[in-house]
């Protein structure tokens, strides 16, 4: 199986409000900051709920956001295999957005994964991602990061690359 080294510099950003994790993943992505994320969010047309988080599930919304930062939404059901995550994050850091396990339970939120690196199992390539609840990377094995049960993101919805 062949080895991975794909890693991107990223600042990590912590959201500004409750529910501006969408904004900060894609800022700390395209490196911009969260307002201006917003800002071309607005400018595109993109539905933000009054409370700041972004309709779960909508596909078309997900469309117009990822467009104003040369981004396509891939629909996911799960982490998807090493070779297919790093080939999403050939250009850059990705986004995944869905049902993520957090200390006040399973919550919908965003991270971003800018880092793949190890052997190309399981067992042996590492994932980064940044939490925005939270400054900092996060490190797990594959395994552990694409574990259902046990893992960060039990319930992925979309993946933006």
């Amino acid at each position: 199986m062949p080895g991975f080294n794909v890693v991107h510099r990223i600042t990590p950003l912590v959201q500004l409000n409750p529910n501006d994790c969408w904004a900060a993943a894609i800022a700390m992505a395209v490196n911009m900051s969260v307002q201006r994320v917003k800002a071309i969010a607005a400018f595109n047309g993109v539905t933000i709920s009054t409370d700041g988080s972004l309709a779960q599930g909508d596909i078309a919304n997900l469309r117009l956001l990822g467009r104003g930062f040369h981004m396509r939404p891939h629909a996911v059901s799960r982490i998807p295999a090493i070779a297919r995550l790093a080939q999403l994050m050939r250009s850059r850091p990705i986004v995944v957005l869905g049902r993520i396990r957090h200390r006040r339970g399973i919550i919908p939120h965003a991270l971003t994964i800018h880092r793949l690196v190890g052997g190309g199992r399981a067992d042996n390539t590492e994932v980064g991602f940044v939490d925005p609840f939270q400054r900092g990377t996060h490190l797990f094995m594959y395994s552990d990061f694409a574990n259902r049960s046990a893992g960060p993101v039990p319930d992925p919805h979309f993946i933006l690359a």
